[in-house]
């Protein structure tokens, strides 16, 4: 009788042992990966602030901080208080470097990277750009891309475009880069000008010729004609130089 109540126990013992014994296991790679996922969340939260920052710079659509994964044969004590993060680049944007850690129970410090995403509307052209052409709106186009990695800069706004002009021919869909402007020339060698002086109130208007090309804000030599004097003047638009200021 005895020895049938023992099997009696022992089978119920094997049928119900599967069933209990999982729902209270841990596993070492478990416990790796929950503190992984606690390093990353601490390195997310001390990048985020100069990401969100980068993205208003350039009214961004939106953007994300991207932990370098750890090594899969990291071994570390799992930290008791929040973890210590320290950003250690000197890179205002792209991959950050950090420093990581933690001071009880037993210290320890590794060394990471996380790469900011920001994702904005940057200006393309939409047709052939002739070379020494001007951009007009109805020649651009916007596309989301990740700013970070355009290393020879971009465009955001159409004004952007104001008074410049192509350096070579451009062909369509080409990402519009700061390198590929330079200022249009407004005011062309023996052009006639309005030549504008004074101050606040009181202005002198003079009839004048240009000596030399100018573009917006650039400084040239003009010409009198009523005087025969030369006098140099900021280029203010395609009809006028101002002096004296």
């Amino acid at each position: 009788m005895k020895k049938h109540a023992l099997f009696v126990v022992a089978l119920i013992w094997t049928l119900l042992a599967p069933a209990a014994f999982p729902v209270f296991a841990e596993t070492a790679p478990d416990r790796a990966a929950d503190f992984a996922t606690q390093i990353r969340h601490a390195v997310i939260a001390a990048v985020e602030p100069l990401a969100s920052l980068q993205a208003k710079q350039v009214n961004a659509s939106r953007f994300q901080v991207i932990p370098k994964p750890l090594g899969s044969r990291l071994n570390l004590t799992a930290c008791n208080a929040p973890l210590s993060v320290e950003l250690l680049s000197s890179q205002s944007k792209g991959v950050q470097k950090l420093k990581v850690s933690c001071d009880s129970p037993k210290r320890w410090k590794i060394h990471t990277q996380a790469r900011i995403e920001v994702m904005a509307q940057v200006l393309f052209s939409n047709t052939t750009l002739p070379s020494g052409s001007r951009v007009d709106a109805d020649q651009i186009s916007y596309q989301e891309m990740d700013v970070t990695k355009l290393k020879r800069g971009y465009l955001t706004r159409p004004e952007q475009l104001q008074n410049k002009t192509v350096r070579r021919t451009v062909r369509p869909n080409t990402l519009l880069t700061p390198g590929l402007l330079r200022d249009a020339i407004l005011i062309k060698r023996g052009d006639r000008i309005t030549i504008s002086s004074g101050t606040t109130g009181i202005i002198v208007q003079m009839t004048g010729v240009a000596l030399e090309d100018g573009a917006a804000g650039k400084q040239i030599r003009v010409k009198n004609i009523s005087s025969g004097k030369v006098v140099h003047g900021r280029v203010q638009d395609a009809a006028t130089v101002v002096t004296g200021s």
